[in-house]
């Protein structure tokens, strides 16, 4: 059994993204930090991977099935990517990651 929470059926797929896009309303992108550009993005390759589904079965091409294939692999990573950065934890804040980097270890021994 998979343990995967993205599923291999591109029209589940779809459906998701389609609701992440409607539960992110302004509001709630301002609140968890989500970047406008960030948002655009995800919604303009959902768009682009629903139109190459649609296409009828009689239309696709060698080429349509690649650039099919495609579109998932970019809309697939980019939903990883918003439940990585967005669902599980707050984004780090410049404070957070100066914190971080001044506790890391030296990687090259200082000389006396």
């Amino acid at each position: 059994m998979s343990t995967d929470w993205l599923t291999g059926s591109r029209a589940v797929i779809l459906a998701m993204c389609r609701n992440w896009l409607a539960y992110m309303t302004e509001a709630r992108r301002t609140l968890w930090g989500v970047p406008n550009a960030e948002f655009v993005i995800l919604g303009t390759l959902y768009d682009t991977a629903d139109a190459l589904l649609k296409k009828d079965e009689t239309e696709r091409t060698h080429v349509i099935t690649v650039e099919l294939q495609a579109a998932f692999k970019a809309l697939t990573a980019k939903m990883r990517f918003f439940k990585d950065r967005y669902f599980k934890m707050p984004p780090l804040s410049e404070g957070d990651w100066a914190r971080w980097a001044s506790r890391q270890k030296r990687l090259t021994p200082q000389s006396a």
